[in-house]
């Protein structure tokens, strides 16, 4: 059970985190669902937030999960649930133009924020999960755990994150099974899926220690390795299927072309001897054919090896080797 003064500071918190700076209008204030979130792992948890008066959306019918956390922004939604009066200090160099200066030169006056160096504040930059966690730890004031939930929590912020884990808050990033994601900027949709199970208005997951986690992803790498390889066998004989075929076509249209020439030559009788010195399908002369590798006659050979010498007759002589034929047909 949450104590009352951390529920409190839990919900100044992120409920400044999560509102927008612009009023809600009249459709968004009795909106207790969004079509962005319809469906979604993050709408148990924005629809609960909506209807305590938590949150609410981007517009009338969205609540935009994806859009990240900025610095500033959660500056100016601080100063504003923590009624702090303005500072006229300046301290950061950064912040010129920018819309929520006052509000980060307030908060640092007050030692509720630090920039991310003496001089600057990033104001762009997202705010992380490591750095929510911390937050979130702080406001629940959660106990110390000495087990070990994920392996890229950090010095900084990785007791917060175990803690968390082990009150069931967070399951990790899903990235990998040991991982928290520490560094990775935290979005609206996740923010509420913390916010909702730190509050008990969703369930809590259940806590799974990092040595079963390494386990969990050892068997996911097997089974994407399995996959990859399955890929790749798939597409290598994909490939394989698509080089027959283009072979097989090309050796379709080449015995055509022979086919062709045998039928302008010899009227398509492989077999032919008229006695004229020529023979074959292709009309081979004897002289021609023995410097080709023929023996024999060529008409006794197979249309096959005809054809094949011929290949061999036509690197050498080219097509002018049959040369009213090839002309005929347009080979030349």
């Amino acid at each position: 059970m949450l104590l009352r003064h951390a529920r409190r500071s839990l919900l100044v918190l992120l409920a400044a985190l999560l509102a927008l700076t612009l009023p809600m209008s009249q459709g968004q204030a009795a909106a207790t669902g969004f079509a962005d979130t319809d469906g979604t792992t993050y709408e148990p948890a924005v629809t609960a937030l909506s209807l305590n008066d938590i949150t609410q959306g981007c517009s009338d019918d969205a609540y935009c999960p994806s859009d990240l956390l900025r610095r500033d922004q959660l500056a100016t939604f601080l100063v504003r649930a923590l009624e702090l009066e303005p500072s006229e200090t300046v301290t950061f160099s950064d912040l010129t133009e920018n819309s929520h200066a006052s509000q980060i030169e307030t908060l640092a006056d007050a030692g509720v924020v630090r920039g991310c160096t003496p001089t600057e504040y990033c104001p762009a930059t997202a705010i992380t999960r490591g750095q929510l966690a911390s937050m979130i730890d702080a406001a629940l004031d959660l106990p110390a755990t000495e087990e070990r939930f994920f392996l890229d929590g950090g010095t900084t912020h990785g007791p917060a994150i175990e803690r968390l884990a082990a009150a069931g808050i967070t399951a990790g990033c899903g990235t990998r099974a040991t991982h928290f994601c520490t560094n990775a900027p935290i979005t609206r949709g996740q923010s509420a899926i913390f916010l909702a199970r730190a509050l008990g208005y969703v369930p809590t997951v259940t806590p799974v220690t990092l040595a079963e986690r390494e386990v969990q992803q050892a068997e996911i790498d097997r089974l994407a390795e399995q996959r990859r390889l399955e890929e790749e066998a798939r597409r290598k004989a994909e490939e394989e299927a698509a080089a027959k075929a283009a072979a097989e076509t090309a050796a379709a249209d080449r015995l055509r072309i022979w086919e062709d020439l045998a039928r302008c030559e010899s009227g398509g009788n492989w077999s032919i001897n008229t006695g004229n010195g020529y023979y074959g399908g292709l009309q081979f002369n004897l002289s021609s054919w023995k410097w080709v590798g023929g023996s024999g006659y060529p008409h006794h050979a197979t249309k096959t090896e005809q054809i094949e010498r011929a290949e061999i007759l036509l690197s050498r002589q080219g097509w002018g080797a049959w040369p009213a034929c090839s002309t005929k047909l347009s080979y030349r």
